[in-house]
């Protein structure tokens, strides 16, 4: 599915890779990526983004064996793919601002891995949709449940930790590799 170069490739796969969230995820993934303009790609990839620390660990495995029968050119595919993830969560929630808050929420979670950067791709997200933008930060810390399990950051936190939002300016620099 990773390796797809069309969507009726993606469409094709055999329906024997199940439907767990690794396989939905690396689905959305591509499919998005496929169809960047496609507003039904973007919110099915928004819909999977990490709640809790079960769907986190499994994006974060991307970049090692899921099973025994990869191959290296198989964990490059998907490690790649890892890589690419804040950008292509960024992409979509440009196309679909409705899914602001659960893209915000999820930048306290994300912006754990020293080398994402999840917080460098919020600044064009901040900058396109500003008001949203500034609305999702604002509702951080509420720690309301519809707001998802990682929903415990607080608007002061995240803007000392994260990302300014008056300035759409970055605070959450990924290490140099």
């Amino acid at each position: 599915m990773a390796r797809a170069r069309s969507v009726a490739a993606l469409n094709a796969q055999p329906k024997e890779a199940g439907n767990t969230y690794a396989v939905r995820l690396v689905y959305a993934v591509r499919q998005f990526e496929l169809a960047p303009r496609d507003a039904r790609a973007a919110g099915d990839l928004l819909n999977l983004i990490p709640t809790g620390d079960e769907e986190q660990r499994v994006l974060m495995e991307f970049d090692g064996l899921l099973c025994d029968a990869e191959s290296l050119d198989d964990l490059k595919v998907l490690s790649a793919l890892r890589d690419r993830i804040a950008y292509d969560f960024s992409s979509a929630v440009l196309l679909v601002p409705e899914k602001m808050d659960a893209y915000v929420v999820y930048a306290a979670e994300a912006v754990q891995d020293p080398h994402s950067d999840y917080a460098i791709q919020m600044q064009r997200v901040c900058r396109a949709h500003h008001v949203a933008f500034l609305r999702a930060v604002e509702d951080l810390g509420a720690g309301a449940p519809e707001k998802g399990y990682f929903a415990t950051a607080s608007a002061d936190w995240f803007r000392k930790h994260i990302l300014d939002p008056d300035h759409c300016h970055a605070l959450a620099i990924p290490e140099a590799e």
